[in-house]
């Protein structure tokens, strides 16, 4: 499926064409078209993506709320995007549910509905 990655005020970051992972729920492999993330994000994703590998969880809270404020969505799917790792400039993966220990929410935690 061929989409974009935009921020809540509609600023496309990203053309991709993506699939689901077999194996995890809600989980989507990208292959990056178009990369037009800007430089601040992919540093905050590639922090983020390094406290969760290095399991140093007191951090994640402030870099997840600066991540958040994008408000990445896929526009014609319509879903939020959650857990982004860039792997590279052409490639992706994303989550269009957040992962919890109890099972997938729709939402960060902690967000009004």
């Amino acid at each position: 499926m061929i989409d974009r990655i935009a921020s809540k005020d509609g600023e496309v970051f990203a053309v991709i064409d993506y699939r689901p992972d077999e194996d995890i729920p809600y989980c989507f492999f990208g292959r990056i078209l178009e990369n037009r993330f800007p430089a601040e994000l992919v540093a905050l994703i590639d922090e983020y993506n390094a406290l969760v590998d290095g399991c140093v969880l007191s951090l994640l809270d402030e870099v997840e709320a600066r991540i958040r404020a994008y408000g990445l969505r896929l526009v014609e799917g319509g879903e939020k995007l959650f857990n982004v790792r860039l792997d590279d400039a052409a490639s992706m993966w994303f989550f269009t549910r957040y992962p919890t220990g109890s099972g997938f929410v729709a939402d960060f935690p902690g967000t009004p509905a």
